[in-house]
């Protein structure tokens, strides 16, 4: 899991060993939009940024891959 404040709101996102990425609106306690789907493996290392004023998660996973994911704004 990792966390981070952007406009003002706690925005958290984990990653599953379903190989889905979740984002958060940490505050709420609410999902942000449908679970993001792009590795076939768990997901071993997450982590957030702000970019351009919004969040941005990055994931790795145990395919060897790893993605960018622009995050809904909570």
């Amino acid at each position: 899991m990792a966390a981070l404040l952007t406009g003002g709101r706690a925005v958290a996102v984990t990653g599953g060993q379903d190989g889905t990425l979740r984002a958060w609106d940490a505050t709420a306690g609410t999902a942000l939009g449908d679970p993001l789907l792009a590795h076939t493996a768990t997901v071993h290392a997450v982590t957030l940024a702000e970019i351009d004023g919004g969040p941005v998660a990055f994931s790795a996973a145990a395919d060897g891959t790893f993605h960018t994911w622009p995050l809904p704004h909570p």
